[in-house]
């Protein structure tokens, strides 16, 4: 029987999933369960060609934990006591422990974490609509680089298709850095399905995969994730 990978770029996944699953609001083992259930979601519909699921890739870092100064309070903030760190780690310990599924850490730059303005605030002060003297603690957010995620999950797609372990790629993501190797694993005769879970898709990568699927909005889907508390 012919066989399909799922790869997925974490930190694209969180960020989508903060606004179409409320991510933020769920526990850590709330939040696992669902993303084994979009992957389960995935294989079914590649059984119908007749493939089963090889494995599920997910590709993320651990939340890091290092004292950061706020420049708007002066407040020194621990991150590793923050509830951010502890529910990410959690939910990555969880989602490692799911059935065919494999972690793979990246690591995120310690020698770079710093506050930058969000965009919005970066825009008011270029239009005059609001002054440094105005700016408040929400105006700013945490700036962290991440290393080595993308050149894994890059790798590992590479690697997938040159041993011909599957014949189809399931990528979640909607990174155009991923195109060198989605080229490579064409050209092995690996069929790459792109899942950009909603967001705009580059022009460029939308030119080097083979088809796009999305079950982000399906309402079905939606219907069968459990309720979330209601935001404060």
């Amino acid at each position: 029987m012919a066989k399909m990978a799922i790869l997925i770029d974490g930190g694209f996944y969180r960020a989508r999933a903060r606004n179409l699953f409320s991510f933020s609001r769920r526990d850590p083992g709330g939040n696992a369960d669902i993303v084994e259930s979009y992957c389960r979601r995935h294989a079914a519909e590649s059984e119908k060609e007749g493939r089963e699921l090889y494995r599920i890739f997910y590709y993320d870092c651990p939340p890091i934990s290092a004292v950061v100064t706020n420049p708007i309070t002066n407040a020194r903030i621990d991150l590793s006591k923050s509830p951010t760190f502890t529910a990410i780690t959690q939910f990555l310990r969880l989602v490692a422990g799911k059935r065919k599924v494999a972690l793979r850490r990246g690591r995120l730059g310690s020698g770079y974490v710093r506050y930058a303005l969000k965009p919005k605030t970066q825009d008011a002060l270029l239009s005059g609509r609001k002054t440094l003297a105005e700016l408040a603690e929400n105006d700013v957010r945490l700036d962290i680089g991440q290393k080595g995620v993308d050149m894994r999950l890059g790798l590992d797609l590479v690697e997938i298709a040159l041993k011909r372990l599957v014949d189809q790629v399931v990528l979640v993501s909607g990174d155009s850095d991923f195109i060198p190797a989605i080229k490579m694993a064409r050209r092995e005769g690996v069929d790459v399905i792109l899942d950009p879970m909603g967001n705009h898709v580059p022009e460029d990568l939308a030119e080097h995969v083979d088809g796009i699927r999305d079950f982000s909005s399906a309402r079905d889907f939606l219907d069968s994730l459990p309720p979330v508390a209601p935001a404060p």
